[in-house]
């Protein structure tokens, strides 16, 4: 298998790495960031030297494309892929909200949406607890308040993320207007939606505490097969604080499921 990288970042990055290593099955087809600097400077830093191409180029020679841009531009993205056949891997994942006709896209083209867990524990548990009845679906989201970024949402309410010295509640609403509101910081909220209750009927919180150095996601999830927390403390991914860590290894460990014969868990 081919695998195309789109956006060549610090997430991109970090998968790229994983893929020259042999880690996956796989092979890395071509790179392609719209700075093309840091595709040049990805592409000397890995032993199988792969080509850059443009975003169709990539489209064109890889079987599955990872989406590692951004919610702006992921759906144009996402859409490319699902015309050509190709199955794609959105990091990007809150850009889905509002263009859900991707879903019905991706069945009439006959390929794939590959959504990884991201930054958070528990979407095997969510899943399995959809097969019954499920009541509610909680996210707290807890972040240094650094971590966080400045958004027209916060300016509107007057908050400065520099001026804060004890935790505050910054948010607390549906899934939908968590991932409107801070588009770079919860695609987290938007995949626990899509495994569970949906945009508008997942709650999500968003706290900024200074005391915290770390990210912390805790899932709240209640139903007929009974209740369930799951609580996440994660470390910032290198070079980009408002990402954990576990982001990119989520998706190499669902592109290590994808090429493997064999797969654990729901």
């Amino acid at each position: 298998m081919k695998i195309g990288i789109v956006g060549c970042g610090n997430i991109g990055r970090i998968i790229a790495l994983a893929l020259d290593s042999g880690r996956i099955r796989a092979r890395l087809g071509a790179l392609y960031d719209v700075d093309e600097a840091r595709s040049r400077n990805l592409a000397k830093e890995l032993k199988c030297k792969p080509p850059l191409a443009s975003l169709q180029g990539v489209v064109d020679v890889a079987d599955l494309i990872v989406e590692a841009a951004t919610p702006t531009v992921m759906p144009k993205i996402v859409r490319l892929c699902l015309m050509a056949k190709k199955d794609v891997l959105p990091l990007s994942v809150g850009g889905l909200f509002g263009n859900e006709d991707l879903f019905d896209l991706a069945k009439e083209r006959g390929c794939r949406i590959h959504i990884p867990s991201g930054a958070i524990g528990g979407i095997d548990l969510v899943r399995a607890a959809g097969m019954g009845t499920v009541g509610q679906v909680t996210l707290t989201t807890r972040k240094p308040p650094a971590h966080l970024l400045a958004t027209p949402y916060l300016k509107d309410k007057g908050v400065n993320l520099e001026k804060i010295r004890k935790p505050v509640t910054l948010f607390e609403g549906s899934a939908r207007e968590a991932v409107k509101y801070f588009p770079m910081n919860l695609n987290v909220a938007a995949t626990l939606s899509f495994a569970g209750l949906g945009a508008d009927r997942t709650v999500v919180k968003v706290v900024a505490d200074p005391a915290l150095k770390e990210n912390v996601h805790e899932i709240e999830v209640t139903g007929d097969f009974g209740r369930a927390t799951i609580r996440c403390e994660n470390v910032p991914s290198p070079d980009n604080p408002a990402t954990s860590y576990l982001a990119p290894l989520s998706a190499i460990a669902l592109l290590e499921r994808i090429t493997s014969s064999v797969s654990v868990g729901t």
